[in-house]
């Protein structure tokens, strides 16, 4: 939910909170949907993928005791750049299965390759 503040999502950040709303919990690896934890307040491409519990448990969650996230030995960075990781595994697997579908992810090799 955004505050009457906040600026429009435009559908770049929309996509990536759809991705990372797509995959497993980063703490916990339950199944997804997952949550979209910010970071930071309004800056949408710094989202971490938790569960209900990983996030907001009053003993597991960020916003709790953190019980989950000492267990994991795991910052919000750490949780972010495995949410990244997993996010890009996501449009790998979805461009390996559908390239024409995606043709924004090209690699560098077929950019440079010329006919």
């Amino acid at each position: 939910m955004r505050t009457k503040n906040a600026a429009r999502i435009d559908a770049q950040e929309r996509a990536h909170l759809a991705a990372v709303k797509s995959v497993p919990c980063v703490i916990c690896d339950a199944p997804a949907p997952s949550s979209a934890h910010h970071i930071r307040q309004g800056d949408h491409y710094t989202t971490v993928a938790l569960c209900a519990d990983c996030h907001q448990g009053s003993v597991n969650g960020w916003h709790g005791q953190k019980v989950m996230w000492r267990l994991r030995k795991f910052d919000e960075i750490d949780a972010l750049n495995e949410t990244l990781r997993r996010v890009l595994n996501l449009r790998a697997n979805a461009y390996a299965a559908a390239p024409a579908a995606m043709p924004w992810l090209t690699t560098c090799e077929e950019e440079s390759h010329v006919d």
